[in-house]
């Protein structure tokens, strides 16, 4: 919500106020943007939530240092989950001390850990195995992975984010093919926007016809009327949740309520802690 691709706050919270969406999480990758996380749940704390960013050992010390002594000020503010960014392209891998020390501390704390793993599923599966005794639920956020992938996580009790990727996606196993084959159970599913990023492009050349046939009118609007390839926003969560079913071949509506169901309970955003 802070990036600055994206309309201001208040703006996009008038927006969700249209289309019904009760709560948003807002994630932070590193102290700026923890810290202006906070500060946004704090302004909004009946509908925003946020994400302590652990993607360098830098915020975890930052982490340990700043935000948690707010936190402690501060009960009713605490983050929702943990957020880390493993990818072998930035070479956040498993000998990385931040790596290893995100997960102990989500295990610590027994918060939710938003993960972001990028090209490096075996590095990330050898850290999270190694924990799997302690782990605390696990959110595979904007996964892009394979369908193998996606099963060696299912298998482990994790949870898979989807987003507006979907629309893009080309490869012979990948999400898509997943989601026609069945392969992704709804109780483990959640669906996202991952804005500013994933813009859901549909309507896109690419995007098999079928698939655009079940988009309803309400999603087109708001995506159309309020985000580009420049700056997604929450309001597209509408098009992103019914490309999903499609893709899936469920009524939308049931989706969007186990998912939302699933948000709820892995996040507890039905009250603050």
């Amino acid at each position: 919500l802070f990036h600055s691709a994206v309309q201001a706050a208040y703006d996009v919270k008038y927006e969700i106020y249209d289309l019904g969406i009760a709560k948003i999480i807002v994630t932070g990758g590193n102290s700026e943007s923890c810290r202006e996380a906070l500060r946004l749940s704090r302004l909004y704390p009946d509908y925003l939530f946020f994400t302590a960013g652990l993607n360098s050992e830098k915020n975890i010390i930052f982490l340990f240092n700043s935000l948690m002594q707010e936190i402690q000020e501060c009960i009713h503010i605490m983050p929702k989950n943990f957020r880390l960014m493993y990818s072998r392209k930035l070479n956040i891998l498993p000998k990385s001390r931040s790596a290893w020390l995100s997960v102990k501390l989500a295990c610590r704390i027994k918060k939710p850990l938003f993960v972001h793993e990028r090209d490096a599923h075996e590095q990330l599966k050898e850290v999270l195995v190694k924990y799997k005794a302690d782990l605390p639920d696990i959110v595979i956020h904007c996964f892009t992975g394979t369908a193998d992938e996606a099963k060696t996580y299912l298998d482990l009790g994790f949870y898979i984010g989807l987003t507006g990727f979907l629309w893009k996606d080309r490869t012979e196993d990948g999400v898509q093919y997943a989601l026609r084959n069945g392969l992704f159970p709804m109780e483990r599913l959640m669906v996202e926007t991952d804005a500013p990023f994933m813009f859901p492009n549909i309507q896109a050349k690419k995007l098999p016809e079928d698939i655009k046939d079940r988009l309803s009118d309400h999603a087109r609007q708001y995506l159309l009327k309020y985000c580009s390839f420049h700056r997604n926003e929450p309001c597209s969560l509408p098009a992103v949740t019914e490309l999903v079913a499609a893709f899936m071949n469920v009524p939308v509506g049931e989706l969007a309520f186990a998912t939302t169901r699933n948000a709820v309970q892995v996040f507890g955003l039905t009250t603050r802690l």
